[in-house]
Formats: structure tokens, sequence, C-alpha cells
């Protein structure tokens, strides 16, 4: 076994890991922050994109091994984690489809001022009711923000 007994071997998987330093804990919350940002659905790449849009140098080989280590603590494959990234997001139903036309219908004669709680008051005086948590979900999907008066 490449010249070393397994008693060394074994010695040497129970000696302690070393601490990351503490510029690798800032950028793996900063990957984390940008990670939970875009819902999951960022690979090393495109998260060392985002960090250098943000401000932060950041290799995407670096990234990747954090990735991974990531992957380790959550008792994920990054094969499984990367084929997650690829899977095909889930189609709305019709329900949903409905609600959203709603909102839209909503948001849009209100000229964009209303949030998901007025909205939410609003289909109900109409008829139709639905979660403000809901109105919230449909609204940040369909990247429908309420503008400040």
């Amino acid at each position: 076994m490449l010249g070393v007994s397994p008693s060394g071997y074994y010695e040497y998987l129970k000696r302690p890991k070393p601490s990351a330093s503490t510029e690798e804990k800032e950028t793996l919350k900063a990957i984390k922050k940008v990670y939970y940002r875009e819902k999951g659905t960022y690979g090393s790449k495109r998260i060392s994109k985002a960090l250098k849009a943000d401000g932060q140098i950041v290799n995407h080989k670096r990234v990747a091994r954090l990735m991974k280590e990531a992957c380790r603590v959550l008792g994920v494959s990054p094969s499984g984690y990367y084929e997650y990234l690829k899977r095909p997001k889930p189609s709305a139903s019709t329900e949903e489809k409905e609600t959203l036309k709603a909102i839209k219908k909503v948001y849009y004669r209100e000229k964009g001022t209303y949030g998901s709680k007025r909205i939410s008051k609003a289909l109900k005086a109409d008829g139709q009711i639905v979660n403000h948590k809901r109105v919230a979900r449909l609204m940040k999907e369909a990247n429908l923000k309420a503008t400040v008066r």
C-alpha cells in the first residue's frame, strides 16, 4: 500500500483536521449568501461570477472545492447536487397559473404599488381567497415588486 503501514494510514486518518482560515470562512459565507439568494440553482462557475459581480474575486475551482465540502457536510454527493441543478423546474398547476393571472391583473391595475398583502386583500374582495404568503411567492417568481410611493 504505497509503502505505508496500515497502522500509519489509520493514524493519518485520525489526525485532527486543520481549521479553515478566516479568509476561507469569509469566502464560504459569501458563497452561502449567493447560494441561498439564488435558491440553490447556481453551480460553482455561476457562483464565482456572482461573487465577482459583488466585488469579490474567487476562482471557480476554489468555489467547487468548497461546494464539495458543503455537499459532504450535508450528506449529498456532488454529482447528485449538480444533477439536481440540471433537472427541469416543475411546471405550475393550472390553479397557480390562474392565481398568478389574477395577481398580475390587480398588480397592473394598481400601477405596481400594491404588495402581497394588499393584493391578497383585493383578491379577497373580488371573491378569490389567497394567502398573502402564496401571493408573495408567486410575485417573487414572476418578478413583480411593489414600488414605494
